[in-house]
């Protein structure tokens, strides 16, 4: 996106708190939000945008440069999912079972943007969880921290939480029915509610219906400006077209220092002799279903 910076006195520069097609709630320095449309129609914007406001036309009139996108993407079009974060919050739980695709897919998106991963095993309340850690298990070793949490224990959230997610920008990203309502409900409190109830007046306003398939940005607590939290819809599908296959490899950790240490060049790391990465398995440095994952990124 490119636009000319508003030259009028009633130019200001906001936070992007929500999106909703062409409508975005914008919050302004003096916590004020508004809610405004883009001069652009092709302008693609993400919770986390830093934007800048015409405030007498509730008008965003260019994009202040961004330090980072999380987004998905397939063969047609992007979805962004936030803007300028530094974390990305994976939430799982034993009920429903991770998907073990969506869930690489989401740790591959988010090792190429640069990002840290939370992994936050939700719902520990339930009885058995050893499917949920035999599912996280080819993670073991990995840079990712795991919490594991349920969001009914307030005093849990607050203190195994809360402390990961201060002074960092997060999105939060899940499938459907891992309980990330719920547990940003007891995260946020009162907050949450009252940026919901905004919501829906902006929604009746901009489309003439409530509707919950869009993001939002909450802020950690009311006067910490540095610690904010993006909540995105659930996902059944997360596309990786934006990465080729060198960005692919190189989301894996594990085996991001072995590319073109295979003995051959086009290498697909499957029946070729000496592959690096086959080795590297083989010595239990890495699991293979992530190189079976790996693999399928890779043809996909």
């Amino acid at each position: 996106m490119s636009a000319t910076l508003d030259n009028n006195n009633n130019a200001d520069t906001g936070l992007v708190v929500q999106t909703q097609r062409r409508h975005f709630l914008v919050r302004m320095p003096s916590t004020e939000v508004l809610q405004c449309v883009a001069q652009g129609r092709d302008w693609q914007l993400a919770c986390g945008d830093k934007v800048t406001v015409n405030v007498a036309q509730k008008a965003i009139t260019a994009l202040l440069p961004r330090t980072r996108l999380f987004y998905r993407a397939d063969a047609f079009k992007q979805k962004l999912l936030a803007a300028n974060v530094s974390q990305v919050v994976i939430v799982c739980a034993a009920d429903p079972l991770p998907n073990v695709g969506l869930l690489n897919r989401s740790l591959v998106a988010a090792e190429a943007t640069g990002v840290k991963v939370l992994l936050v095993a939700n719902k520990a309340d339930l009885p058995n969880q050893e499917p949920l850690h035999q599912a996280l298990r080819p993670l073991n070793g990995l840079p990712y921290r795991l919490v594991s949490l349920s969001s009914l224990d307030e005093r849990g959230v607050e203190t195994q939480l809360k402390p990961l997610l201060m002074h960092e920008q997060s999105v939060f990203v899940g499938q459907s029915g891992v309980g990330k309502s719920s547990l940003l409900n007891t995260l946020l409190g009162e907050a949450r509610q009252k940026v919901g109830e905004l919501s829906m007046r902006s929604a009746h306003e901009g489309s003439g219906k409530h509707t919950t398939t869009f993001s939002q940005l909450f802020h950690l607590e009311a006067h910490n400006e540095h610690s904010w939290l993006v909540d995105s819809p659930g996902v059944q599908v997360f596309g990786l077209a934006h990465l080729n296959a060198a960005e692919r490899l190189a989301a894996f950790p594990e085996f991001r220092a072995l590319a073109g240490h295979c003995r051959f060049r086009d290498c697909g790391h499957s029946h070729e002799q000496s592959c690096a990465l086959k080795t590297a398995v083989s010595k239990g440095v890495a699991h293979e279903s992530r190189l079976q994952m790996l693999r399928e990124f890779l043809h996909d």
